[in-house]
């Protein structure tokens, strides 16, 4: 018996939408993109300063099935996005038990574009959990706070 080795190199096409989803099938992607969940990716994505893994941002507590989005909120209406894209992902929201949260999450990114921060989102990578963490500068005013406070304490 004489062993064979061969190498078979099979070329696949794949289409990718404006919001980075990769399809089989070029009419499923087109139809995607033309979906209201599509044309909201875009616009979410379009808001996307950057990107960070998790585990970078947050060395040795993260996970690097997740990552942070930094987004930038310019208008009012990129709240309507950010928070249109929170309801889809998490239509468990929607009920009554959670409406105060809801409020509480437009209130922090209304503060957010008032102070021209970016705003923290946690995602998953395979797109399954998508929240709105805080904006940058309030991070920062709250560890301020908390050294400005444990400095009196130690006094």
């Amino acid at each position: 018996m004489k062993r064979i080795t061969q190498t078979d190199v099979i070329t696949v096409t794949k289409y990718q939408a404006i919001d980075g989803t990769i399809f089989d099938d070029e009419k499923e992607c087109e139809k995607y993109e033309k979906s209201a969940k599509g044309v909201l990716n875009a616009k979410y994505h379009d808001l996307v300063f950057g990107s960070i893994d998790e585990d970078n941002l947050f060395s040795g507590f993260g996970s690097s099935d997740n990552v942070i989005d930094i987004v930038r909120l310019k208008l009012r209406d990129d709240i309507d996005t950010l928070m249109q894209m929170f309801m889809l992902e998490n239509p468990h929201m929607a009920d009554d038990a959670h409406k105060e949260q809801v409020c509480d999450i437009r209130r922090m990114l209304q503060e957010a574009l008032a102070k021209q921060s970016y705003v923290l989102v946690h995602r998953g990578y395979d797109n399954d959990s998508f929240w709105i963490v805080t904006y940058i500068k309030k991070v920062v005013e709250k560890l301020n706070e908390f050294v400005d406070e444990t400095d009196r304490a130690d006094s």
